[in-house]
């Protein structure tokens, strides 16, 4: 009984050897593949280049949207430039024909009826922003 309890303990050790035989071939020899410690460093190594390029590109694309910003932002001021400009030499030019009609009152009807359109829609914006 002794020597049956031997044997199993034998057998077992041998069968225990053979699987780390095993896998000490495939983790540190490589089984017909790189071992795999090789493969965890690859895979490690590509991960942090990964990282590094998935930085650089979010980089980028911050960069490409604070200047899509800052461009809008100037336009948008540019407009608003223009657009006052334009309002400031529209009433301008209303108001010296206007000033030049209340002076000289012998223009032609047509340019008389004109000038009081004028006048009227100035006095009704005017009102509304009351």
């Amino acid at each position: 009984m002794a020597n049956d309890a031997i044997d199993y303990i034998n057998r077992d050790i041998v069968n225990v050897k053979r699987e780390l035989e095993n896998l000490n071939r495939i983790v540190i020899s490589g089984n017909g593949q790189p071992p795999l410690t090789t493969q965890v460093a690859t895979l490690q190594s590509d991960v942090k280049a990964f990282e590094k390029n998935t930085k650089e590109e979010i980089e980028g694309v911050k960069e490409s949207i604070n200047t899509m910003n800052k461009n809008v932002s100037e336009k948008n001021y540019s407009s608003w430039q223009f657009k006052t400009a334009i309002l400031v030499a529209l009433i301008s030019s209303i108001t010296s024909i206007y000033l030049g009609w209340k002076q000289n009152q012998s223009l032609n009807p047509a340019d008389t009826q004109a000038i009081l359109q004028l006048s009227n829609k100035i006095d009704k914006l005017l009102e509304q922003k009351k």
